[in-house]
């Protein structure tokens, strides 16, 4: 079966709360309640919307499975995404897992195709896109929350790995109407 020719949608399930599904979303929530842009414009974006789930389904439903899972490199990933607010670095993680520093750092590259600083900064940053839409807190406080030291550490970060500011990221995706 061709999937590219199909939109695969499921009757249920879950999307990642910090997907770009939930962007999207919340950017035909905004078109909705707008009447300066054209009428075709939602009904663009809700195919988009579309091919967003259909694509997140068609990723974790039938892609390849070859990649064999390594139980340790599992935990390790585990572990990072429940305490990716602590400090945290190649040693001390390695430690906690008997791994030999360079051995780890390899190996963990080689399993998730990131180096592991790269991986924890790619988590920490997840979590604070889903601070960012989901909460009114600072910046200064959402990145200390999710693990920097310094703010201005976070948002180089931030605009490293997704392009944009985190106060344009929150602007841009977490639009909402205030009924009183």
């Amino acid at each position: 079966m061709l999937l590219s020719k199909y939109y695969i949608l499921p009757e249920t399930g879950e999307i990642e709360s910090n997907g770009r599904a939930i962007l999207i979303f919340r950017q035909l929530l905004d078109l909705a309640r707008t009447n300066c842009y054209s009428e075709r414009l939602p009904n663009y974006a809700l195919s988009l919307l579309a091919m967003e789930i259909s694509q997140e389904f068609i990723e974790t439903h039938f892609q390849d499975k070859n990649k064999d899972l390594n139980p340790r490199m599992e935990k390790i990933i585990e572990w990072i995404r429940v305490n990716y607010n602590l400090k945290m670095g190649m040693e001390k993680i390695a430690k906690i897992f008997f791994y030999n520093p360079d051995y780890l750092s390899t190996a963990f590259r080689k399993y998730t195709g990131y180096p592991l600083m790269k991986y924890i900064t790619m988590v920490r940053i997840s979590n604070a896109k889903k601070m960012l839409l989901n909460t009114s807190e600072g910046i200064k406080e959402i990145a200390y929350k999710v693990g920097f030291d310094d703010e201005k550490v976070f948002m180089k970060r931030f605009k490293q790995l997704e392009g944009i500011s985190p106060t344009t990221y929150r602007n841009a995706f977490s639009r909402t109407k205030i009924v009183r």
